[in-house]
């Protein structure tokens, strides 16, 4: 809870809900213990600069696919973290059986948009003029996606 309610606000935008809110921990947690939420985090000297999250849900037309979402604290950016907890996730997602992982990003997160490409994140989308910035300004959000069974070379880095 500490760790998201230290990020910056604009980071706080991209994420479902409000962590500024007790209840918000309730309902993170109850996501865990069912299931459609798996959480990786990583620590520094026991605090937590990093988390990562993979959503699923069980039933319906998209119950074979996972989406996934990574935060890191700015002094621990460009270090490949997020890249690292991302890797993470792709692993968690194949040994639960999720053929297709999803990943938005605002157009300004290209450090963001650069990994998924890297790891092999394809764009499927963009929806313009989707997100709001604090400023007022809009931003599309793109839409990548990763199909499961054509890792390619990520693979190798699952391993890992």
């Amino acid at each position: 809870h500490a760790f998201y309610r230290a990020l910056p606000e604009e980071d706080r935008l991209s994420l479902k809900e409000d962590v500024r809110l007790n209840s918000w921990a309730e309902r993170f947690i109850a996501k865990v213990s069912d299931g459609s939420l798996v959480s990786l985090v990583a620590k520094v000297d026991g605090e937590i600069v990093g988390e990562g999250s993979l959503y699923r849900t069980f039933h319906g037309w998209t119950r074979h696919v996972g989406e996934v979402r990574v935060s890191v604290a700015p002094a621990y950016r460009r270090h490949g973290l997020g890249r690292r907890l991302t890797l993470g996730l792709l692993k968690i997602a194949k040994d639960l059986g999720i053929e297709k992982v999803l990943l938005r990003i605002v157009e300004t997160q290209q450090p963001a948009r650069q990994i998924a490409l890297h790891l092999g994140f394809q764009q499927e989308a963009v929806l313009q003029r989707h997100v709001v910035d604090l400023a007022g300004h809009k931003h599309d959000l793109r839409i990548l996606s990763l199909e499961m069974d054509q890792l390619g070379p990520v693979t190798e880095m699952l391993s890992k």
